[in-house]
């Protein structure tokens, strides 16, 4: 196939899209050790046990890929040449890095105890945002499938995940 057609047929613009969702990590968290977060992830200098900062530290670090993707999304939604199914696809990755931080909440909140007064308010305030996530991306889908634009869901999401992840 020729270069005109391959551009024309949209395959430049899914392999543009697809490789918008691999992870690149971060220039300023190279050299850091993963087991000890820099204070602006929300933990506090308390004694929290491992279990929950590692818990913890997934819940900001999926925020940060989250608010990433979707904004790698927002830059190709509803467009004629991106197919909706590569579109459905990167949404459903979203929906399950979402779907992860619910997860993590749910554990944080059963070990309470082994949180400090501050973890306990952060974990409390992440819940409605996260849930709210959930709920743009699945609205998303729908519409995605329904044939309705849906980069107004995947804004939302880039702003959720973003006030999350700092």
């Amino acid at each position: 196939m020729d270069i005109k057609r391959w551009l024309a047929n949209g395959s430049m613009m899914a392999a543009i899209g697809a490789l918008a969702f691999v992870p690149v990590p971060s220039i300023a968290m190279a050299g850091q050790n993963s087991a000890a977060p820099p204070p602006a992830y929300g933990c506090a200098a308390t004694s929290i046990t491992p279990q929950a900062r590692n818990l913890l530290n997934g819940v900001w670090r999926d925020a940060g890929q989250v608010s990433h993707d979707a904004a790698s999304l927002e830059g190709f939604a509803n467009s004629p040449t991106v197919k909706p199914r590569m579109q459905e696809s990167q949404l459903t990755q979203l929906q399950a890095k979402v779907g992860d931080m619910n997860y993590r909440l749910d554990r944080l909140t059963g070990m309470e105890q082994s949180l400090s007064a501050t973890d306990q308010r952060t974990v409390s305030e992440a819940i409605p945002m996260v849930q709210s996530m959930a709920a743009n991306t699945t609205a998303a889908i729908a519409d995605l499938n329904a044939g309705i634009q849906y980069g107004g869901y995947v804004q939302t999401l880039n702003q959720e995940a973003q006030s999350l992840a700092r």
